[in-house]
């Protein structure tokens, strides 16, 4: 329930999109309690989502996500002009927009549900790079920003190895594998057939936030939500982190999603590897470290602890669709200086 003071505040930011006799609903996200309302009227729904961010940045989102529906991309809800013929509105300098509400069901563990998104990504991708200039900076930004976690995981390992808990007790044993999957990864991301990739690189919208709760299957087909995140940026680690974030480290929905992938956009070899070796980056593993010396409480150490097994399965498996394409195979070079070789697919 509301307090009379919110629904009347909500109330008035309908009636400037025309609504009148509806219900209201509070919807939870991932991260926040209340994310979204659900506004139902007699013959339809709606989304109504508070804005935290700048007007600049709900510009930008309002523009991309126009641009991707003119260019035929059809799994994003419609946003609803204002009465006005605004996409958003401000109240008490906070603003909002309204969407067409999706009904449907999220991912479960259906095989095509995941070839279906695999498929969505890909579209998303292609259609939005194909007018896109060429911007190395793009993918290299991208790159450098995962160089930086991983130099502050190197110095929050230092400290977390002498606590005395299950903290401390988990990095001092796995923390040396974290330290060697990132840097197998980097010996492959600085090589010339990469560094050629990323020169030549045409960015493509991406999400930047593909969930299970930001994927609706609904009968007309996937949509994707909640497109806060969208932005130019780099479709390899969009691939990589949706991976992680959606297949519950089972290698049939990993397998799934790819060939869905690759049925509208094909990978070569070297680009296979760009995928598997920016999913081997134990992201997680960093999250959990960076809570852990913020003082902050670890809401992700336990999925970390639950999943690492499974995580390291899911690796190898990557590994090897890698290596099923025919071109050179690209060595991964451990510390040490000798190459490194996973379920023998390098």
């Amino acid at each position: 329930m509301f307090r009379s003071r919110s629904k009347r505040r909500l109330r008035s930011i309908l009636m400037e999109y025309g609504l009148r006799n509806h219900r209201i609903y509070a919807h939870p996200s991932v991260y926040k309690k209340i994310a979204a309302y659900r506004v139902m009227t007699e013959k339809e729904s709606f989304c109504l989502k508070p804005y935290g961010g700048m007007r600049r940045q709900l510009q930008r989102v309002c523009s991309r996500t126009e641009r991707l529906r003119k260019l035929g991309f059809t799994g994003i809800p419609q946003w609803l002009p204002s009465k006005k013929g605004t996409y958003w509105i401000t109240k008490n300098r906070r603003h909002y927009y309204v969407t067409e509400w999706i009904d449907g069901s999220h991912l479960g563990g259906k095989e095509e549900d995941y070839a279906r998104l695999g498929e969505a990504l890909a579209r998303l991708h292609l259609i939005s790079n194909r007018q896109s200039p060429v911007m190395p900076s793009i993918a290299m930004k991208e790159i450098n920003r995962l160089r930086f976690q991983h130099m502050a995981f190197v110095t929050h390992l230092r400290s977390l190895k002498k606590q005395r808990n299950e903290f401390g007790q988990w990095f001092k044993e796995q923390g040396q594998q974290c330290l060697s999957l990132a840097e197998e990864s980097w010996s492959v991301l600085s090589q010339p057939k990469v560094k050629r990739i990323f020169q030549q690189y045409q960015p493509s919208l991406i999400h930047g936030d593909v969930t299970r709760q930001n994927v609706i299957i609904h009968p007309n087909g996937l949509y994707l939500v909640d497109w806060e995140a969208v932005r130019w940026g780099c479709a390899y680690y969009e691939l990589a982190k949706t991976l992680s974030n959606v297949t519950d480290y089972s290698e049939p929905l990993m397998k799934a999603l790819l060939a869905g992938y690759e049925e509208h956009k094909p990978l070569t070899r070297t680009e296979r590897f760009i995928v598997a070796c920016l999913y081997r980056l134990p992201r997680e593993a960093w999250y959990s470290a960076r809570q852990i010396h913020d003082g902050k409480r670890a809401s992700a150490f336990n999925v970390l602890t639950e999943t690492w097994s499974k995580r390291l399965e899911m690796i190898r498996g990557l590994d090897a669709w890698a290596a099923q394409q025919r071109e050179m195979p690209l060595s991964i070079t451990n510390t040490e200086g000798s190459a490194v070789v996973v379920s023998g697919a390098y």
